[in-house]
C-alpha cells in the first residue's frame, strides 16, 4: 500500500506558524502606517525611537492572544523596520514635508479593491511602496504593476514603484526587477 501525503498550507495555521508569520507581516503595516514623518537627515537613534513607539501603537491594537509575545514581537520588529528604515533609498520617502498617504484604497477596473501600503507625491510624480516582510515573490511584483496602471488611470501617468523588503532589507524599483530572479 502507497501512503500519499499532502502538505497544506492551513496545517501551519493550526499549529500557529502561518499565523504569527502574518501577524509580524501586519503589525509591522500597522507600525508603517503609526510611523510619523521622520526629521530631514534622520539618525538610529531618533528613528528607533519612532519606531518603537509605532510598534507600541500597532501592538496596542492586536489580538490579545498574539500580545503574550509582545516583547519578543516588538524587539524583533523594531530592528526590522530601524534598519530598512536607514536604508538610503527609502529616506526621502519617510522624512518630513513629503506628501503620503498610507494604507490608501483604490478600485480597480472590475471593481475589486486594493490597498497601497504607501504613496508618496513628488515633484517628479507619484511613487508606489509596497511593503512586504517576507521573501521575494514574483508576484510581489505584479500586485505592484497593477497598483501603477490603477494609478496611471487617475494620474495621467504611471507612477514609479517600489517594493520595499523589510527583513534583507531592500528597495527595489520593479521597472529593474527583470535582472534578479524572484521566485
Amino acid at each position: 500500500m502507497r501512503l500519499n501525503l499532502r502538505v497544506r498550507r492551513y496545517d501551519l495555521e493550526l499549529l500557529g506558524e502561518r499565523s504569527r508569520e502574518i501577524s509580524y507581516g501586519k503589525i509591522a503595516h500597522q507600525a508603517l502606517y503609526f510611523l510619523p514623518p521622520l526629521p530631514r537627515d534622520y539618525q538610529r537613534k531618533e528613528l528607533s525611537q519612532a519606531v518603537k513607539l509605532a510598534l507600541k501603537r500597532a501592538l496596542a491594537l492586536f489580538d490579545p492572544r498574539f500580545r503574550e509575545d509582545f516583547w519578543e514581537t516588538e524587539k524583533r520588529l523594531s530592528k526590522i523596520l530601524t534598519k530598512a528604515l536607514l536604508l538610503k533609498e527609502v529616506r526621502s520617502y519617510f522624512e518630513e514635508g513629503v506628501e503620503v498617504f498610507k494604507e490608501i484604497e483604490v478600485h480597480d477596473q472590475k471593481g475589486k479593491l486594493h490597498r497601497i501600503d504607501r504613496l508618496v507625491i513628488t515633484s517628479h510624480g507619484p511613487v508606489v511602496i509596497e511593503y512586504k516582510l517576507g521573501g521575494r515573490r514574483r508576484s510581489h511584483e505584479k500586485q505592484v504593476s497593477l497598483y501603477q496602471e490603477i494609478l496611471r488611470s487617475i494620474f495621467g501617468k504611471r507612477p514609479k514603484g517600489f517594493l520595499f523588503y523589510l527583513e534583507e532589507p531592500a528597495f527595489l524599483d520593479i521597472d529593474h526587477l527583470k535582472q534578479r530572479a524572484l521566485l
